[in-house]
């Protein structure tokens, strides 16, 4: 099924593993809508001008194709279109993507994530070796002239758990860290 393009107003913090486990608790007594936990393996293809992710969760429970405009420039917001596909097209999807994409940079990763929902914002908090302990609070939107709103209920909510979200600037940085990282180990 493909989900109507919007835009996801996404904001990121970086945490330790303390940290990630008092936001945790936070969450509850906030009584935060509890999405449980789950491990995806996610293969990005990235561009100058978009991404794109083919992400199955583990054990075999959903699976989905997620493009998102704009490249690593560390928008605050963007627009995402995403698919749901069968779990077991996983690797026909890549497959199909390296054939069609040839010279984008690929970027697989594992990560762990417990996701909530609190009022109009979603909120991951994730663990990957790449990224290491972090959290995305995001909102989605169907109207560019919702996009401050979202950005102040983020803001809000990270207040409220006390963390220190990425600025754009510090997000594109830290993802350019992290891929030139990556291309140097493999």
């Amino acid at each position: 099924m493909l989900r109507n393009m919007e835009i996801e107003v996404e904001k990121r913090g970086l945490l330790n593993e303390r940290r990630y486990h008092e936001v945790l608790d936070r969450l509850r007594q906030l009584e935060a809508v509890d999405k449980g936990e789950v491990s995806t393996e996610s293969i990005f293809y990235l561009s100058n001008r978009w991404q794109l992710k083919i992400q199955r969760s583990t054990p075999g429970r959903a699976a989905k194709i997620a493009w998102k405009s704009g490249g690593n420039d560390g928008a605050e917001s963007r627009r995402e279109l995403e698919l749901a596909i069968s779990h077991d097209n996983f690797d026909a999807a890549n497959e199909l993507m390296r054939q069609v994409l040839p010279g984008v940079s690929v970027f697989p990763t594992h990560q762990r994530r417990h996701d909530f929902t609190l009022n109009t914002v979603q909120v991951a908090l994730k663990y990957s070796p790449d990224w290491d302990y972090h959290i995305e609070i995001e909102a989605l939107v169907n109207d560019e002239s919702r996009v401050p709103v979202a950005l102040e209920a983020i803001q809000n909510l990270a207040d409220t758990l006390g963390i220190t979200l990425l600025s754009p600037e510090e997000e594109q940085k830290f993802v350019a860290q992290r891929i030139q990282e990556r291309k140097k180990r493999h």
